[in-house]
């Protein structure tokens, strides 16, 4: 019985929950925050780009970790745009599916940090080809997952 209860203690404490936690919070709090402002899709826009952020938050030395999130937050806030404006024309955004799912798949020669990098981008890429956006939405989705990404 102390064996347990000690090993559960250990569980609690560790590092793997509190980063749970703080990634929970993390993409809750916006949807939360937007939703009693009554922009629930801001709210949910927002949490996307933290959860794609949060991919490469993986344990490593801060420097990595840090510089890892910058190229994240760069990288998906340029494919929500990218791809915002493309989908009207499906033989581009047909070209652009192809050409960032092999970039990202190949970047994975990098590590996993890089493969995180890879797959938070064909997340936001794969959530944001959406038809009904005018050009004020894509440039205002691209602004909340940005805010996201850095929050």
């Amino acid at each position: 019985m102390q064996d347990f209860v000690k090993s559960y203690k250990q569980f609690s404490t560790s590092y793997y929950v509190a980063e749970g936690i703080r990634i929970t919070l993390g993409i809750m709090i916006p949807i939360i925050v937007f939703s009693m402002m009554g922009n629930i899709r801001a709210g949910i826009t927002t949490a996307l780009g933290v959860l794609c952020t949060s991919l490469c938050d993986s344990p490593g030395p801060l420097n990595h970790r840090k510089n890892a999130m910058l190229i994240s937050i760069g990288i998906i806030t340029f494919i929500t745009l990218l791809t915002g404006f493309s989908v009207h024309f499906h033989w581009l955004l047909a070209l652009e599916l192809v050409v960032f799912s092999f970039v990202f798949s190949m970047i994975g020669v990098y590590g996993a940090r890089a493969t995180s990098i890879g797959i938070g981008g064909l997340v936001i890429m794969i959530l944001h080809i959406d038809d009904h956006n005018t050009s004020m939405m894509i440039i205002l989705n691209s602004i909340y997952v940005l805010i996201g990404g850095v929050w």
